[in-house]
């Protein structure tokens, strides 16, 4: 399949993503109490970063590495990658987990935690959400784009509502934070064992990951030297996009929570294009670079800015123009996320025209780079988050998140053009879109001279 039928796959499937995306939140805010809906959108918070956390990198390891074995059919190579990322991802994340215990506890102790036992099993969303992420980045690496997608970004969502919505008009009461709990981690549970059986029988995955231990000798050196650059660039990717959720609960509480989280997620739909494309180009990167066709990787990454830019500000200007229309319908409440959406919008946008520069470098052995870009932008950011946080409320912590991105993509398009020789920008895309165009009106034309004489 070629990278514009990929494409085309993938912004089907994430324009499905964001519409499921939109329904949950709206109908999650709607049929719970706004306390509990913020604890829920916390705990959704803590789970992508910690998940991600936890997995060490190795969700881009399974992207980066597997495509070049597939093409070369070496399947004892596969094989031992397979088993190492997911070895230490299930490491990684056990150790997290524990980790999280021990801050629920020590926050009980404190007297800031009320319910523990909640919230621990709340919280093991977190490895279930690692493992689902682990399986779907496993499934990107061989282009099966549905299976990528569909069960963690739509039918979970989907699942979950598909339950709770009936359990809300039966008992005419509002969903209560158990009930949402118990429901969620059910759902995902069913979705990660129904996606590896899948995966098993379409893409032909060993029967189980830890079926037996590889030969340490099977294991490239590249992995093992790209692991912490991966860890590192992965969990700051995360921390741009969720701990300022987090960092509005701690300051301000759950109810400012849920709001920011509304907005929060509205504008996660405007990054939802930029994600389709990143989906496909991935692993054609990696295998262009094994090739050491930089050709073909410019024309691949101008390629997906161009279809990932039109998209994005038609929908982030949307977002601007009217934010009250579109967080009206979770509620009356939820407007006062108005400025926050309108600011994390402008972020969404300027992201899209700069490009999908994290994949790139990851993709091109240029790993280190993206952590110390990821190391930066994160110490950046912290800081500035809580200082502008605690002096205008929840538009300072977007804020915050506007002025990382656009420094982290100004470093992105710097480090590409000078390593690479690879530009991001959305100038460059209409520059190799024009070009390919007049080739192909050339081309033409000269058939058509070459047919009259």
């Amino acid at each position: 399949m070629s990278i514009h039928r990929l494409a085309s796959h993938s912004f089907i499937l994430r324009s499905i993503a964001a519409l499921v995306s939109y329904l949950f939140i709206v109908v999650m805010a709607r049929i719970m109490a706004t306390e509990d809906f913020g604890i829920i959108a916390t705990i959704l918070a803590c789970n992508l970063l910690f998940a991600t956390i936890g997995c060490l990198g190795q969700q881009i390891a399974l992207v980066r590495f597997i495509p070049p074995l597939v093409q070369e059919k070496d399947g004892g190579a596969v094989e031992s990658q397979l088993r190492a990322s997911f070895r230490l991802a299930l490491i990684g994340n056990t150790a997290i987990y524990f980790l999280i215990l021990a801050g629920i506890l020590i926050g009980w102790l404190l007297g800031r935690i009320e319910t523990p036992s909640l919230l621990a099993i709340g919280l093991f969303i977190v490895p279930l959400t690692a493992w689902i992420d682990m399986q779907s980045y496993l499934a990107r690496a061989y282009n099966s784009l549905t299976l990528a997608l569909a069960p963690k970004d739509v039918f979970w969502r989907l699942g979950i509502l598909l339950i709770l919505v009936p359990i809300y008009f039966l008992t005419t009461e509002r969903i209560s934070l158990v009930v949402a709990i118990v429901v969620m981690l059910a759902v995902m549970s069913g979705l990660i064992f129904a996606q590896w059986k899948l995966m098993q029988r379409k893409l032909k995955i060993p029967a189980h990951p830890f079926a037996k231990i590889s030969d340490a000798a099977d294991i490239s050196d590249k992995w093992r030297a790209s692991i912490t650059p991966f860890a590192l660039s992965s969990a700051s990717t995360y921390v741009l996009s969720n701990l300022d959720v987090i960092l509005v609960s701690l300051i301000f509480g759950p109810v400012e929570a849920a709001i920011y989280y509304g907005a929060n997620r509205f504008a996660q739909l405007v990054f939802f294009f930029e994600q389709s494309v990143a989906v496909v180009i991935g692993p054609n990167i990696s295998s262009s670079y094994a090739c050491k066709n930089f050709n073909r990787i410019q024309e691949i990454v101008s390629v997906g800015v161009i279809l990932t830019s039109i998209p994005t500000v038609v929908l982030g200007l949307a977002f601007i123009a009217v934010p009250e229309l579109f967080l009206g319908f979770m509620g009356v409440s939820f407007q006062d996320g108005a400025g926050a959406l309108r600011i994390l919008s402008a972020a969404g946008i300027f992201g899209a025209l700069i490009g999908p520069g994290a994949i790139l470098l990851n993709m091109c052995d240029l790993e280190r780079q993206t952590m110390r870009i990821g190391i930066f932008s994160t110490i950046l950011f912290i800081p500035l988050m809580t200082f502008l946080g605690v002096l205008f409320g929840k538009e300072g912590v977007a804020f915050a998140v506007l002025i990382s991105v656009v420094m982290q993509k100004i470093y992105f398009h710097a480090v590409a053009r000078s390593a690479l020789g690879v530009r991001i920008d959305a100038i460059m895309g209409v520059s190799i879109i024009r070009k390919k165009l007049m080739y192909k009106l050339t081309t033409t034309e000269n058939s058509g001279d070459q047919n009259e004489n």
